[in-house]
């Protein structure tokens, strides 16, 4: 996949214990060509020790591995390749395969076996039982399937709202953070209880190289806000908030220089239509709205403008809006649909959403 050479990412952990000892397989991918794919293995005796071996490379080809252990050396290892399924032996102390792959697995479908879902993929329907109808599987006893759903075997209280708060008092950014693609610069340092960022030449279109810190959206409703601090001196600087799909299509607000050829300071919303197939399939609506008074917008202001910046999400709608420091009011600028958000795979592999 050409789209996505730097961010193949490590695919499918899968950890395993046998004869005390906890092994993970797993596979890094340089790209999505097979020959820039790597399965490995590490291990450890003590789980919550943080000590573990180095990764020791697999012969084997493909992705999204498990282990079968037995006794020793040596011991199978199935891998995943395009609708099929794979199983070798190998031996634990070099890596080295001990026997040819066999094909013990192929989908009828005329593609990947698992299921894609809003996370890439969560279940195989060819690694488990399954009811069934004319070949197909058959879930929830065939009762639509929605966001509110009556479960017996579920807790009957409501959903806890979690509220997180990162200060960055830590020098390091703590577990949940990450980056698109592994930053080549320092573009980024935690000071002052802050965390702040070096813009880069790298827009948000680009593969990698951007100066920009993601956190999945781990709740259907999800409230995300920023206070920041910025005084963008060119009309190609900017610094705010999106809500990331991928490459393609993602969705801002952010502070900026404004269209009037002033050194005036405003917000601008980009959004960016993502009905698959449709109409306005790609499509970007862009629009800038004035700093209220009281923030740094005066034609010859150098300071830096100070603002809260929101993302608000529902199974229906993704706001995008702003507050003033020390004030709890919202104010919305505009709005779009979820679906938007909805993974958009361009006849590509594609892992998203954050």
């Amino acid at each position: 996949d050409g789209q996505l050479i730097t961010t193949g990412g490590t695919f499918a952990p899968t950890i395993r214990y046998n004869n005390g000892t906890f092994y993970i397989i797993t596979t890094y991918a340089d790209t999505f060509l097979p020959f820039e794919q790597n399965s490995f293995i590490f291990t450890t005796v003590d789980i919550f020790s943080n000590n573990w071996t180095q990764p020791m490379y697999l012969d084997q080809a493909g992705i999204d591995g498990t282990m079968y252990l037995n006794t020793g050396c040596p011991v199978s290892g199935p891998e995943g390749g395009i609708s099929t399924i794979w199983q070798s032996k190998l031996c634990l102390t070099t890596g080295h395969s001990l026997t040819q792959p066999k094909l013990i697995y192929r989908s009828s479908l005329p593609a990947a076996i698992r299921l894609k879902t809003s996370m890439a993929h969560t279940s195989s329907a060819a690694r488990r039982s399954q009811a069934r109808v004319d070949g197909w599987p058959f879930a929830n006893g065939g009762k639509l399937i929605t966001f509110d759903m009556q479960d017996p075997n579920l807790p009957s209280q409501s959903n806890v709202s979690n509220i997180l708060v990162h200060n960055f008092l830590s020098p390091s950014l703590q577990l949940g953070w990450e980056f698109r693609g592994t930053p080549s610069r320092p573009w980024w340092r935690i000071e002052n209880n802050s965390l702040v960022l070096r813009g880069t030449v790298a827009t948000l279109s680009a593969l990698d190289g951007m100066a920009l810190v993601l956190r999945k959206q781990d709740a259907l409703f999800h409230d995300f806000s920023v206070d920041m601090s910025f005084s963008p001196t060119l009309p190609t600087h900017e610094a705010g908030i999106v809500a990331w799909v991928n490459d393609l299509y993602h969705n801002t607000i952010s502070l900026v220089r404004c269209q009037d050829q002033t050194n005036a300071t405003c917000l601008r919303t980009l959004t960016t239509v993502g009905e698959r197939g449709g109409e306005f399939d790609g499509n970007t609506t862009t629009i800038y709205y004035p700093l209220p008074t009281g923030l740094s917008n005066t034609t010859q202001s150098t300071s830096a403008a100070n603002v809260r910046l929101h993302i608000r999400a529902t199974p229906e709608t993704y706001q995008l809006g702003y507050s003033m420091p020390s004030d709890n009011a919202t104010t919305w600028l505009t709005a779009y649909t979820a679906s938007w958000m909805a993974p958009h795979y361009e006849s590509r592999i594609s892992w998203q959403g954050a």
